[in-house]
């Protein structure tokens, strides 16, 4: 059996491949699942702006979710609505130069961006503020519903997805028997 410590993002994700690939799985949580820094995470999927290895892991993954996401849909039967839709970093006269610089930094590092005028923005959405001077897209960017994911993962229909799951008083219990006699 594996003891897998964290209910969060990470570990559920991981609890969910080993029960994929047939292992008998206990996660170990210190409060409820999916709760902790997962919880109050935006859920958006934005590699980093260096040329570095954690940048080249982190594009790898936000390639792999799509493929993530279609298999927990399936075992679970519930919608983790993952959306590729993208994001508008905009600027305002204040902030432009440096929405700018991003912009150029991304671009140099091989993203796939898209500047945008004041005049185009208020094409895409007219009740924007007339404060925003210009706006960087950033097509590339994706997001998760973390609470719908956490429930897709810890609490899905399918049995498949269950695994034995407890919370840090009784995880002390199991792991350290002696200290409470």
């Amino acid at each position: 059996m594996i003891i897998n410590i964290g209910g969060g993002v990470i570990g559920l994700s991981l609890a969910f491949r080993l029960l994929s690939a047939g292992q008998a799985v206990t996660v170990v949580e210190r409060a409820a699942i999916g709760q902790g820094a997962s919880w109050a995470a935006a859920g958006y999927l934005e590699p980093t702006l260096t040329k570095s290895e954690t940048a080249q892991v982190e594009w790898k993954s936000l390639q792999d979710w799509p493929q993530f996401v279609k298999e927990i849909e399936d075992c679970s039967g519930l919608d983790v609505d993952f959306q590729t839709r993208g994001q508008l970093r905009i600027a305002h006269a204040e902030t432009e130069q440096a929405v700018r610089y991003d912009h150029d930094a991304r671009m140099a590092a091989g993203w796939q961006v898209e500047g945008l005028s004041a005049p185009q923005l208020r094409g895409l959405e007219p009740a924007l503020s007339d404060k925003i001077t210009w706006a960087s897209h950033l097509p590339q960017v994706s997001w998760v519903d973390d609470r719908k994911l956490f429930h897709s993962l810890g609490h899905g229909s399918d049995g498949y997805l269950r695994a034995p799951y407890y919370t840090e008083q009784l995880a002390n219990m199991i792991l350290s028997p002696t200290e409470f006699g």
